[in-house]
């Protein structure tokens, strides 16, 4: 959660930066953790091949890190961002975008991950926003408002300098994840989770009953999962649409669902390691003056 003020104050509420234990679920419940460092550990995602993690920790000025899942081998990337958060994989699984601190400016990055590689701004001017997605040439981005809080808005790589909104309303639109194909986009929007065609103005279609977060979908695109009352459940989506009522695979889960593995049999999860309690972190000047007072970030 986290707000603006005209000033260019930015406020953040935030979970204390506890450790957090990376681990596949399986639907009976069973764990395997990663044996990796106690970090708190945040936004992991699993690469389009399955064979790597990337996630960052929150703790300090935060880093960015790629886990090789075979060999649970955890490496430190672009090291010259700064609270790095939203990391997304590209096709090829040879680099990742990620929203971080370049050279003092919130910026949007390209991040190769050969040694060599050095962080790239894809736009000219800072933007206050984290990427949910990639597709080809199109970054999903959640980007805030200090008037819609948090909305949907795509970039397209190589040609835009600003994003254009995709979805915009007074509720927090968030969590946007498209289905392999690029065709449906699911998101989270104040506690429902829905679907909806990336292209075209169809209405949303609301999938969750009661309440869903962290839509994930199946390699295939015919399941999307999600959380809800501590459980995973899955809906099978035709055509861009619900087919029928969501079924639970794992009930009495903790930690946030992230992602699933290459085949589908198990779901990757960051488990909480002991309570947490809100911190609010004030960030002086974030907003630049060249974008105050313009409505949008």
């Amino acid at each position: 959660h986290f707000a603006a003020a005209a000033n260019g104050t930015l406020a953040t509420l935030t979970a204390s930066p506890s450790p957090r234990r990376l681990a596949w679920v399986a639907p009976g419940g069973t764990e395997q953790s990663f044996a990796l460092p106690r970090r708190a550990y945040a936004d992991a995602r699993v690469s389009p091949d399955g064979k790597f993690v990337a996630m960052v920790s929150t703790d300090g000025d935060g880093d960015l890190w790629v886990l090789d899942v075979q060999r649970q081998l955890l490496e430190r990337a672009a090291q010259s961002v700064k609270r790095p958060t939203g990391p997304v994989w590209s096709a090829d699984g040879r680099s990742l975008i990620v929203a971080g601190l370049y050279d003092g400016r919130p910026a949007i990055l390209h991040v190769g991950l050969d040694r060599a590689s050095v962080p790239r701004p894809l736009t000219s001017r800072p933007l206050l926003a984290r990427p949910a997605d990639w597709r080809d040439r199109t970054l999903l981005l959640e980007e805030m408002s200090m008037t819609t809080r948090i909305d949907l808005s795509t970039l397209q790589l190589g040609r835009d300098d600003i994003p254009r909104a995709l979805l915009r309303t007074p509720a927090v639109e968030a969590a946007g994840r498209l289905s392999p194909d690029g065709a449906v986009l699911a998101y989270r929007s104040d506690g429902d989770v829905y679907v909806r065609p990336f292209r075209g103005s169809v209405p949303s279609i609301r999938v969750s009953r009661g309440g869903g977060i962290n839509p994930v979908w199946s390699r295939d695109g015919q399941t999307l999962f999600f959380q809800a009352d501590r459980s995973v459940l899955a809906a099978t989506i035709r055509r861009g649409e619900p087919a029928g009522e969501p079924r639970e695979v794992i009930k009495d889960t903790r930690g946030q669902l992230q992602g699933l593995s290459p085949d589908g049999r198990r779901f990757l999860f960051l488990l909480p390691d002991g309570d947490t309690a809100p911190v609010v972190t004030i960030t002086l000047g974030w907003l630049p003056p060249l974008l105050r007072g313009s409505g949008r970030h």
